[in-house]
């Protein structure tokens, strides 16, 4: 079975499109078949992957019935990508008045799902309705989220979202993990501020992501040059955090607790 993964979270700049761009290329590494839908009007994924966020197909005529998916689609080296648009956010209000509008995209993609082995979905930064497509489609959510006091109180926001997505619509996402990013070492209240995290969160038995991703000038200049950081920059500390963070993200999804705790293992030895 196909596993449908969204990134999510409300506050913006903590990485969470790179993050998407990121694990889609380590998922592809791995000979894996990944789609990427981005469904944030603010395109980050898409211009990351070098896709002019104007193009006629997009996800906005996609969901609306106005192009097809393989029409749709563009083939990238990261895996294939339904690219997002401007206009997805000026259509909003036109969208929320279709009966069942939080199922466009579920509706529109239908069994093309099956075609691959993973699915990761860019959510905007925002409770809209484009979030709630995400969630409908998704088996899985992931929290993308820094090391700051904003950032803990969206802990207990999501966890919320995904209990009235089960309550209302009867639709069980389960919270995979979170991963941390732009993580400063030099700032003793980041470490402060990911412990406390991780501890709030295993209460909820969410698993906080061995693989912390550190700040890096080298990640926005792989974004500006459109390549992956596994092209750009593979020997670097944040590539290999992200490529470590592949490997626990699949365990966690697919429940290989025994292939989890080795990895963690190995981290924890070099």
């Amino acid at each position: 079975m196909e596993s449908i993964v969204c990134f999510i979270n409300q506050k913006e700049g903590v990485g969470k499109s790179t993050t998407v761009f990121q694990i889609a290329a380590g998922l592809t590494k791995r000979r894996k078949k990944v789609l990427m839908l981005d469904i944030d009007p603010q395109a980050s994924l898409t211009t990351y992957l070098g896709m002019d966020c104007n193009v006629d197909k997009n996800m906005y005529t996609f969901i609306t019935g106005k192009s097809n998916f393989e029409d749709t689609i563009v083939r990238t080296a990261s895996g294939d990508l339904i690219p997002s648009s401007l206009e997805l956010g000026f259509r909003e209000i036109e969208l929320v008045r279709h009966l069942g509008c939080e199922f466009m995209l579920s509706s529109a993609i239908g069994e093309y799902c099956k075609n691959y082995d993973y699915v990761l979905i860019d959510c905007p930064s925002s409770t809209n309705i484009f979030l709630y497509n995400a969630l409908m489609l998704s088996t899985h959510a992931v929290l993308v989220m820094q090391a700051n006091c904003a950032s803990t109180k969206w802990i207990g926001e999501y966890t919320l979202i995904l209990d009235n997505v089960f309550k209302f619509f009867k639709k069980k996402v389960k919270f995979a993990s979170v991963i941390m990013t732009r993580l400063n070492e030099r700032y003793s209240v980041h470490k402060v501020l990911s412990e406390q995290m991780s501890a709030a969160l295993s209460e909820r038995n969410v698993p906080v992501l061995k693989s912390k991703i550190k700040n890096s000038e080298v990640v926005f200049e792989a974004n500006a040059c459109h390549r992956s950081l596994l092209d750009y920059a593979p020997t670097n500390d944040v590539t290999i955090q992200y490529d470590n963070a592949v490997d626990e993200l699949i365990a966690i999804i697919s429940g290989d607790k025994k292939a989890l705790r080795q990895k963690v293992q190995k981290q924890k030895d070099i």
